[in-house]
């Protein structure tokens, strides 16, 4: 029950899984039982990385009855502590997802 939530109330998987064939069993999600407004993801290379973005809306109690949404954005950087610069890369790359496309899912 704590994982699919309640009828009112279901808790909603975006997932986009790494873009590797080495590593298609491997992937980065999201799980919310807030109102989900879109959602994108990009592909951040080196093993297939990717990086995930889901907006969802902030419910009017709890935001004093203003419209408010909240990015949730996950990901799976490159490890190597001698290739920083990788690291790097992919943080801008993620900088990326706010100029893209949205996804609505509504």
């Amino acid at each position: 029950m704590r994982i699919s939530g309640s009828a009112n109330e279901p808790y909603r998987l975006i997932q986009v899984r790494k873009t590797h064939p080495s590593y298609w069993t491997e992937a980065v999600g999201v799980m919310t039982k807030l109102p989900l407004l879109y959602h994108d993801s990009v592909s951040l290379g080196h093993g297939g990385r990717v990086a995930l973005r889901a907006n969802v809306e902030i419910p009017a109690e709890r935001s004093r009855g203003r419209y408010q949404s909240l990015d949730f954005v996950t990901t799976h950087l490159h490890h190597e502590r001698h290739d920083q610069d990788i690291r790097l890369d992919q943080a801008m790359q993620m900088v990326v997802l706010n100029e893209r496309r949205r996804i609505p899912c509504r």
